[in-house]
Parts: structure tokens; C-alpha cells; sequence
């Protein structure tokens, strides 16, 4: 897959009721980040990373802040040249924040 554009989008998903995720921690709502990879075809592959706080390994603004970045890298590669090897390029970015290793795995597949 050669990467040519990416898109990233946060939204928040409220929850019908609060969902305990240890004593004393509960959750209302669900704040998920949705990446699109578009290839030279002009094929769109999503993915999605919904990191939990108080439960998952990483913030939410530590995965958002490398996703942005990822789109930036997109974005400025293809001015010049396109990134052909994503599991090598993106992944080095999504290095350590499970969520978004998953959000790329999904969206290349």
C-alpha cells in the first residue's frame, strides 16, 4: 500500500450509562480517534484507537499527539514523494502506543 493522504478525527461518544472501570474510576463517555490512509488508487483503509483511560497503557493525548504527528508525515512525504512501506514508516511513529498500532494495522489491512 503507497500512503499518499491521511485524515485524522476525534469524537466523543457518550455513554447511556457510566461503565466502572476499577473502584472508584467510572466512565460516561467514549472518546475515540478515526484514521484514514488513502493509497495512489484512491482506496481509504480506516482505523480506529480508543485507548482507556485508567485501564490502557497510554494517554489519549499521548496517542493523539502521535497520530497527528503520523498525518503531518503523510501529508509532507507526498509533497515529495510517497511513504510505500507503512508497516516500516508508520509504525515507527505508533511505536509503543498499542491503540494506534492497531488504528494503522486496521486502516492498511
Amino acid at each position: 500500500m503507497t500512503v499518499v493522504d491521511a485524515h485524522l478525527w476525534r469524537f466523543s461518544t457518550p455513554l447511556v450509562k457510566p461503565v466502572a472501570i476499577r473502584p472508584g474510576v467510572s466512565v460516561s463517555e467514549r472518546v475515540t480517534l478515526l484514521l484514514a490512509l488513502t493509497d495512489t488508487d484512491g482506496r481509504t483503509g480506516w482505523g480506529e484507537a480508543a485507548p482507556l483511560e485508567s485501564f490502557s497503557t497510554e494517554s489519549l493525548d499521548d496517542v493523539e499527539a502521535a497520530a497527528r504527528s503520523l498525518v503531518r508525515s503523510v501529508r509532507r512525504h507526498h509533497e515529495t514523494s510517497s511513504i510505500d512501506d507503512v508497516p516500516a514508516a508508520l509504525h515507527r511513529l505508533a511505536a509503543g502506543l498499542p491503540s494506534l498500532e492497531f488504528a494503522l494495522d486496521t486502516a492498511v489491512e
